[in-house]
C-alpha cells in the first residue's frame, strides 16, 4: 500500500482526494483507523500535518497522513499516483 512522504521538492507530486468534514471528531476516527491516535504505539506508522495542496489551481492546507517509518528499502512512485494491480 503507499504512502505519502514529506519532499521540499517541488517536482515530487502525490495525486489523491480531498474531502470536507463537516466534524472534527472524524480526525480521531481517522486517526485510529491509521494507527496514530494518542493510544498508538510509537513510532506510529503514519502522522497526521497539515501540508499546502493544490486544488483547482488554488492552494489550500489540509491534513494528510504522512508516512512515518523508513522508506530506504520501499519503492519510490515516481508519479504520484498509485494504481492497484487488478
Amino acid at each position: 500500500y503507499p504512502g505519502i512522504v514529506a519532499s521540499a521538492d517541488e517536482a515530487d507530486l502525490v495525486h489523491g482526494d480531498v474531502y470536507a468534514l463537516h466534524d472534527d471528531a472524524y480526525l480521531q476516527t481517522l486517526d485510529r483507523y491509521e494507527g496514530c491516535g494518542p493510544d498508538a504505539a510509537e513510532p506510529a506508522e503514519y502522522r497526521r500535518a497539515v501540508q499546502q495542496v493544490m486544488l483547482g489551481g488554488a492552494a489550500v492546507d489540509v491534513w494528510v497522513y504522512l508516512y512515518n517509518w523508513p522508506t530506504e528499502k520501499l519503492t519510490r512512485i515516481a508519479s504520484g499516483t498509485f494504481s492497484q494491480p487488478t
